[in-house]
């Protein structure tokens, strides 16, 4: 038989053209819970022809598993030409163009195969093909009605060749938001024909899945969609499936909300705790199985752990999440006898939950040791840095101030490191680079997918006369040290604001670092629209952001060389124009105080009473700190002020022993500045 894949080889025009994916529900599933109706609500559209599918993909396989992608892409080409075409997809003449494309894009001979396949359809406009089959029919036709049975195949098959090839390609995420599909999918999510009443009919209940499955892979793999989906009342739509009883339902709406909804308002949104109960049942379950599938709930244990993960970066999850159980699960998880891909998602995981739940995860038997022993023995990076971050997370109340405490050793385990080896060796005995002296650059902190926008800042400030330290590279080894020897050595710290910044673990350590040692920090917008909130909107306070997320002046370089000064400058010519003298930081460096420093002009603060100091805390969304401040008036509250200032490990320590969260001390420390 010829490799070419052709009509006559495998004859679809023989099967019943209203049968898509009865047998075959895993494309919906493919990575986010895709097989989740897999045993339950298989839909018979034409009666006993449903049995011709699993031999027609069985058939198909075994082309395929031989074709070369040439072979593939000359196969689909002109069938993605002919249904381009056409202006009406509710007749058979369609379907078998259709069924081919998504089967290929489900089961191409291997991986990377495949990868590029996804790539090719993206340039073949499927994005288009889906906007166009749907827009057409969507809200004319009741598509779930008996005589439209072969419209509502077609939709699917649509919907399912997108979604196979969503996860695989960037280039077809970034289609579909140019195309806006992602306000398409919104709206037919909100429509009557879907309402979450119908849920019970399994047709319409395949649809609200698949469409969910296509969403999470945009706004998963596309930042800058979150901001649109909001104002697309994305927040309130999928709200309106987390009130049904269909737990999947609920629990994906869950997981799409926690990328667009604010701290706020997941305080009001998550008020009891079921889905994440439901998430946990179906990570024990998918564990009990030999390939770590649960077909009772729909989801892989990676899948389940990846929901959790994203729902932990948020704060006020963490505590709710840990609650169910679970950390029992992800320590599992660490075992050489899981995949390294869940190796390195379980202790990024860990990491997350790590930043507010320190204490449960020092208790949880085996853990500490199961994260030594991926750093000293795992062959993989990501696995190794990850477990290595919730290492330093663990111990960081000792990391409050250069050349003190335990840190991370280059071989993995925790050790007490003297002040002199760290002098003569820098924060990590591996790292092999001197660190003392006086701060002399600008530190960079970003997240990875950042990088461009990152590269061309850094070399404007190089030009500039700045010296900068930035990681371009990806470090592999000893990233924690290399990290922290290059916070302690900066002179300020220009943190650059995105979602994924706030969402990473190792952003964030960067960040808690960068606030421990009390480093100035310069934030920078490179994601537009965004607002930092929790912990990140914490540490920017009231401080101003330089706005690179659109195209950038030479103004708004100018306002960020003012913002720097001569901090970081290798010599003191004039940069752009700008004389040196005349440049003035408009936030200016914490400076250390002593013993003999001047006062402070109290500007009436000590003649503040409790109720002040009440209505102060009140002011700065401190007022369920006011036990700390029993007995402070306005004298004490300027005392403790300076004592903040000359001796901030003292303070600060204080705060962390008492258990104090991230949010809270930044929000105190912003709000004793501005006393």
């Amino acid at each position: 038989m010829s490799k070419q894949l052709t009509d006559t080889a495998v004859p679809l025009p023989s099967i019943a053209p209203t049968v898509r994916d009865t047998a075959d529900e895993s494309d919906m599933f493919r990575s986010w819970g895709r097989r989740g109706l897999q045993k339950n609500s298989a839909l018979s559209l034409a009666g006993d022809s449903s049995q011709a599918l699993p031999q027609l993909i069985s058939s198909l396989q075994q082309n395929l598993s031989v074709m070369t992608l040439s072979e593939l892409v000359s196969e689909i080409t002109p069938r993605f030409q002919r249904l381009h075409q056409l202006q009406d997809f509710s007749k058979s003449d369609c379907s078998d163009d259709l069924t081919y494309i998504r089967v290929v894009t489900r089961y191409a001979a291997n991986q990377e195969v495949r990868n590029e396949l996804c790539k090719k359809i993206a340039e073949l406009n499927a994005s288009g093909l889906f906007k166009q089959i749907w827009s057409l029919h969507f809200y004319s036709t009741d598509i779930f009605a008996a005589p439209n049975k072969v419209l509502y195949a077609n939709m699917v098959d649509a919907l399912l060749l997108l979604g196979n090839a969503a996860d695989k390609s960037m280039v077809l995420c970034t289609d579909m938001v140019n195309m806006q599909i992602y306000e398409d999918i919104l709206q037919y999510l909100s429509s009557d024909q879907l309402a979450p009443s119908k849920i019970g009919n399994l047709a319409l209940r395949r649809v609200v899945l698949g469409l969910m499955n296509l969403l999470y892979d945009i706004v998963q793999n596309v930042m800058k969609v979150r901001e649109p989906m909001r104002a697309n009342n994305a927040v309130d739509i999928l709200q309106r499936f987390r009130t049904v009883s269909d737990e999947l339902i609920s629990c994906k709406a869950l997981v799409l909300q926690a990328f667009v909804i604010t701290e706020a308002e997941n305080e009001q949104i998550n008020s009891d705790d079921k889905t994440f109960n439901f998430l946990h049942k179906a990570l024990l379950t998918s564990l009990r199985s030999s390939d770590h599938y649960s077909k009772r709930h729909g989801f892989s244990t990676i899948e389940v752990i990846a929901a959790f993960n994203q729902l932990a970066s948020n704060d006020n999850n963490k505590e709710r999440i840990v609650r169910t159980g679970v950390l029992s699960a992800y320590v599992r998880l660490l075992g050489t006898d899981c995949s390294v891909e869940e190796q390195s998602a379980a202790a990024q995981g860990l990491w997350t939950l790590a930043f507010k739940c320190k204490d449960d995860i020092l208790k949880e038997p085996g853990c500490v040791n199961a994260l030594k022993n991926l750093v000293d023995n795992s062959t993989n990076k990501m696995v190794k840095q990850h477990a290595r971050g919730v290492l330093w997370v663990l111990q960081s109340k000792h990391l409050t101030q250069p050349g003190a405490g335990y840190v991370l050793r280059h071989s993995g385990g925790l050790a007490r490191i003297s002040d002199e080896l760290k002098s003569s060796q820098g924060i990590g005995s591996g790292s092999g680079r001197q660190f003392s002296g006086s701060p002399q650059h600008v530190f960079i902190s970003y997240q990875w997918d950042s990088k461009a926008h990152v590269i061309k800042l850094k070399d404007h400030l190089t030009a500039a006369g700045y010296k900068i330290w930035v990681d371009v590279d990806n470090m592999a080894g000893s990233v924690l040290e290399a990290m922290a020897e290059a916070v302690e050595k900066a002179v300020v710290v220009i943190v650059c604001l995105t979602q994924k910044y706030k969402e990473s673990p190792n952003c964030r350590t960067e960040a808690e670092y960068t606030f421990r040692l009390q480093k100035e920090i310069i934030p920078v917008r490179l994601q537009a629209g965004y607002n930092p909130d929790g912990w990140l909107g914490a540490l920017s306070g009231s401080k101003l952001v330089h706005d690179f997320s659109h195209d950038e002046t030479e103004k708004t370089y100018q306002d960020l060389y003012r913002d720097l000064g001569n901090r970081g400058k290798i010599n003191s010519s004039n940069i752009n124009g700008i004389r040196p003298e005349t440049i003035q930081p408009t936030h200016k460096p914490p400076v250390a105080s002593g013993k003999n420093t001047p006062s402070l002009p109290d500007n009436g603060v000590a003649k503040w009473t409790f109720d002040d100091i009440l209505e102060w805390l009140d002011k700065h969304n401190l007022k369920h700190l006011q036990n700390w401040f029993s007995g402070f008036d306005g004298v004490v509250l300027l005392e403790y002020k300076a004592m903040r200032k000359d001796t901030p490990d003292t303070f600060y320590e204080m705060l962390k022993d008492s258990k104090f969260a991230l949010v809270d001390m930044l929000r105190l420390s912003h709000a004793l500045n501005q006393l």
